[in-house]
């Protein structure tokens, strides 16, 4: 781009700055003046705690981009003492070297990856590694197929060789799918400018703050919604922030706060955008609503704030009375929500009058490879994107009922909208097969999926639909499934449109989403072993199915049991945690999906679904997450697969 890069390297402790907030400010401040590229603790040059004089010391590195001299920025921040390394000057080099440049045939050198040179990348054309990424897709497939057919064998040594074989493809695979992945820094070190931009035009004040943006996102999607995260911040400095006239009115700091984050959630990046403003104004939105056509007056009259909240995200829709460099325009968060949901994400808004919003959105870490569910509708097999899946259970038919001609579901005192997935395919003469029970999360709703059988978890390769097919809004995409058949991936949130309750509010049966997800109201299955009682959160959706403990044996040095065609690894948490054993009976396994095929945890008596006390957190002990009370009992609180991973990996033959 014409500009000069320039490597800083200096001692963060010997800094005018008088603690970790002034030296902020002065990295802050260098933003302004000049474009940093990469900024963090020089970690190859980490000394002892006290450093030779007797003092701290904190080595530190700037990459700076600039268009002169690097030093003038450097001095107005206040960065003393540092060297300064030119590492690329557009008057000596004609243009930097690009990876894209690169001979697909031949393997460019290495250049350093960090000041110290200690670690060392390779500049790898990308045309390149998408073509390792379709290979390990492929792969996986074939990983697949093989395990089906070595389970139809029933041939244990077979069984454990194709075992192998696919937790080597799937370490393969998630090693490739890491080279498309890339830090959220990429986008957060924009945001600073975008709003000191947007505050001057609006004249306001705001401070901002960034938590997780050393999380990875698939670089893909990462440029797929960089621009709506980026719309997202303009529209919460323009209609979230108040001036600051109007916020010492209402008893707030002159400075508006907003705060972005990102956390990695069960290979989900979950991204939070928050600000103390002014929150919505329903009133406005309701006034707007009607002035546009959206919805009539009687029935606008009758809105609540969260069908309103939905409202912003109808084409066309804003409450700007004129049109700003900002707002005003009447494209936007329609925009916005369908970026997302083509990443395969969702997004969703909560907001207080006077308190603020907030903005929460779910990504895949990755498209190309999923966790799905095999089902069964009319017959035909089906996939439901793990990410999606709240719980599975039994249908209960004296639980169905009816409410404003709609099929509830009453599940522990809360309706849900029942949808028969084979009558939505095949019409209801074909519904009355429908045995299980699927709670997915489209958006910000839960419903109910009713189905005909479940099948077994499986990691799919997905594939885009093509034609006409693309612009069915059931379906997600395609899969091939490990028999090598294709399969269709259902789409939650495109089943919640296409019924027509993707609007819709059914009072207390649809609490907050953000506030579901505090401890308080997460439920558990309680279950026992041997002496102790077990707590695993329901989110993770595990299968319980009846066994046998006389038809447990033993295979490579570990317990095994055939559940249906599936041959499942049997883990007990009572020699993991080394807890008391009473030499009860197993009678079921709770299944999860690990390494290629499935694992099962032992439980001697599934109990109940329940709420639990606030759960103490324990580090250091590999698949158990805590301990929380259960009427008066205390529970063990387990992360399912870390625990699995923790008793199965240790043997060769089941990795």
């Amino acid at each position: 781009r014409g500009r000069r890069l320039t490597l800083v390297q200096f001692d963060a402790a010997a800094q005018t700055a008088r603690g970790l907030r002034d030296f902020a400010a002065q990295i802050e401040r260098l933003r302004e003046l000049a474009e940093v590229e990469l900024a963090s603790v020089h970690a190859a040059k980490l000394p002892p705690l006290t450093g030779l004089n007797g003092r701290r010391s904190l080595p530190y590195y700037l990459l700076l981009s600039t268009v002169g001299a690097a030093e003038p920025a450097l001095l107005a921040a206040g960065i003393v003492k540092a060297r300064v390394k030119i590492v690329y000057d557009p008057a000596v080099e004609p243009s930097p070297p690009q990876a894209s440049s690169a001979p697909a045939s031949s393997v460019p050198p290495p250049t350093a990856a960090s000041a110290s040179g200690e670690d060392a990348h390779f500049r790898v054309p990308v045309r390149l590694i998408e073509s390792l990424l379709q290979a390990a897709s492929e792969a996986v497939v074939a990983r697949n197929e093989l395990l089906l057919r070595s389970e139809e064998l029933g041939d244990l040594s077979i069984l454990g060789s194709a075992r192998r074989l696919g937790q080597l493809v799937s370490r393969l695979q998630e090693n490739l799918m890491r080279t498309r992945l890339q830090e959220l820094n990429y986008v957060f070190q924009k945001i600073p400018r975008i709003i000191r931009d947007a505050a001057q035009v609006c004249g306001k004040r705001v401070a901002f703050e960034a938590e997780g943006g050393h999380v990875e996102l698939d670089r893909t999607l990462l440029d797929s919604i960089a621009e709506s995260l980026l719309h997202l911040i303009r529209n919460a400095v323009d209609h979230g922030i108040e001036t600051p006239a109007e916020r010492v009115r209402a008893g707030k700091n002159e400075t508006g706060r907003l705060r972005i984050s990102a956390a990695l959630e069960g290979g989900h990046v979950a991204l939070t955008i928050e600000d103390d403003g002014r929150g919505l104004d329903f009133e406005r939105i309701r006034t707007r609503a009607v002035e546009r056509g959206l919805v009539e007056r009687e029935r606008a009259d009758l809105l609540s704030e969260t069908e309103l909240t939905e409202l912003i995200f109808e084409p066309g829709f804003s409450t700007a009375d004129r049109i700003t460099e900002t707002s005003g325009r009447g494209v936007g968060m329609d925009v916005v929500r369908e970026r997302f949901r083509a990443a395969g994400g969702s997004i969703a808004v909560t907001s207080q009058r006077g308190r603020g919003s907030r903005i929460t959105a779910l990504l895949p870490q990755t498209l190309s490879i999923t966790a799905c569910l095999m089902v069964v509708c009319g017959k035909e097999r089906y996939a439901i994107p793990r990410q999606h899946l709240v719980q599975l259970a039994l249908l209960d038919p004296d639980r169905v009922q009816r409410l404003n001609d709609r099929r509830m579901y009453n599940l522990r005192g809360r309706m849900l909208p029942l949808i028969s997935a084979t009558a939505l395919l095949y019409g209801d003469e074909c519904a009355a097969t429908e045995r299980y029970l699927a709670v997915v999360r489209a958006d910000r709703r839960n419903f109910a999926l009713s189905l005909d059988d479940i099948l077994n978890p499986e990691e799919a390769v997905i594939r885009p639909l093509s034609g006409r097919l693309s612009e069915v809004q059931l379906y997600a995409g395609g899969a091939i499934a490990g028999d090598g058949e294709p399969t269709l991936i259902l789409d939650p949130a495109g089943v919640a449109r296409l019924c027509g309750i993707e609007h819709q509010d059914f009072g207390a049966a649809f609490a907050d989403e953000v506030q579901e997800t505090a401890e308080s109201s997460r439920e558990y299955l309680l279950f026992t072993a041997g002496e102790t009682l077990y707590a695993i959160d329901i989110a993770a959706a595990p299968r319980i199915f009846p066994i046998n403990a006389l038809d447990i044996q033993r295979s490579a040095q570990r317990e095994v049991v055939r559940v249906r065609d599936d041959l499942v690894a049997v883990v007990r948490l009572d020699a993991l945690f080394r807890s008391a054993r009473t030499g009860g009976e197993i009678r079921h396994l709770l299944l999860f999906a690990w390494a290629g095929g499935t694992a099962g945890i032992a439980a001697e008596e599934a109990l109940t679904v329940a709420a639990i006390g606030p759960v103490q957190t324990q580090a250091g002990v590999p698949g158990l997450a805590g301990r929380a009370l259960w009427k008066d009992r205390l529970a063990l609180v387990v992360e399912p697969l870390a625990a699995i991973r923790a008793a199965l990996e240790e043997d060769f033959a089941w990795k």
